[in-house]
């Protein structure tokens, strides 16, 4: 119902508690230009990087997985 979803938005940490076991190892929340993003980290390697980058006016919330990260790390250097 329209309540039940209001309310859940209003209690986000109670909303994430089903989201969050697919992401145990860090959880991340930023509230920008009126909207709340919620990220859980499942690290698996490499660096732990948090989630939503906020830079200026400007959010992004990254939902996948980069397959070919050892090829691509080669390519630029660095360490895992």
């Amino acid at each position: 119902t329209y309540g039940y979803r209001r309310w859940l938005l209003a209690n986000w940490t109670f909303a994430n508690i089903v989201q969050q076991r697919r992401g145990p190892d860090a959880t991340h929340m930023v509230t920008a230009g009126g909207f709340r993003f919620v990220h859980n980290l499942l690290h698996m390697a490499g660096q732990r990087t948090l989630q939503p980058l906020v830079e200026d006016q400007i959010s992004v919330v990254f939902n996948d997985e980069i397959y070919n990260w050892l090829d691509l790390q080669a390519r630029v250097g660095g360490g895992a």
